[in-house]
């Protein structure tokens, strides 16, 4: 995943092993920068995801009810694909910036938070678990000035079923 910038040219090849066959592409140019627009993602069990971004020029400025946040945030509407854990965690080497991580099961409504963590330090290796996710939630990629650091910058956070 990766922002797109506007009257920029994008080439995008499919390849495989074989030289032929049906193939399903879907593309999707939400911005993640607030509940109206969340980047859509469903996961199914045993098949992880990295995503990658930025948050700098991203939505409005959300904070967490347990672990703040005051930089501009991602969000990401994931629907997890049968009944089981969801683990999220901030991939230390892809990311450089003091973050604060967290999910709802309302996008819009703090009060229905279910984790986040904010480990006050520039890139800090933020990590929670959702232990029986089998419906959409709501996880937000956010800043943090606690614990120095920017809060703002690129990011890789790992979703694992």
């Amino acid at each position: 995943s990766f922002y797109a910038i506007a009257n920029t040219t994008y080439y995008l090849f499919v390849d495989g092993r074989s030289t032929q066959g049906a193939f399903q592409l879907t593309i999707d140019l939400s911005s993640g920068a607030n509940c109206n627009d969340p980047v859509p993602l469903s996961i199914w069990p045993g098949s992880g995801m990295t995503l990658l971004g930025t948050n700098v020029g991203a939505g409005a400025d959300t904070t967490s009810q347990n672990c703040g946040g005051i930089g501009q945030d991602v969000v990401y509407q994931v629907d997890r694909q049968g009944v089981g854990a969801l683990k999220v965690d901030v991939s230390v080497p892809l990311t450089n910036y003091n973050t604060s991580i967290y999910a709802r099961s309302v996008c819009n409504s703090q009060n229905s938070e279910l984790a986040c963590q904010n480990l006050n330090g520039n890139s800090a290796a933020e990590t929670f678990t959702l232990p029986n996710v089998n419906a959409t939630v709501f996880v937000y990629v956010d800043g943090s000035a606690m614990g120095g650091g920017q809060n703002f910058g690129t990011y890789g956070i790992v979703l694992t079923p």
